[in-house]
């Protein structure tokens, strides 16, 4: 997969959290299929970064209400 200069070593370690997570769900589920896993492993992603951001606009209304 191609990266832009010095971004290689970021590149690397999201390759290797995704497979982290494919692994773990793997130990969950057994042997369901790679492209089971990794769209099960991308919805576990979605979710956090959805979660993530609701955290965040939360805190920037309680910081807004604080000023």
């Amino acid at each position: 997969m191609a990266c832009e200069d010095g971004q290689e070593g970021h590149l690397q370690q999201l390759a290797k959290d995704l497979d982290d997570r494919i692994v773990a769900l793997r130990g969950q589920f057994g042997e369901i299929g790679d492209a089971r896993l990794t769209v099960m492993a991308a919805l576990t992603v979605c979710d956090e970064l959805l979660d993530t951001g609701q955290r965040i606009r939360a805190l920037e209304e309680e910081l807004e209400t604080l000023r």
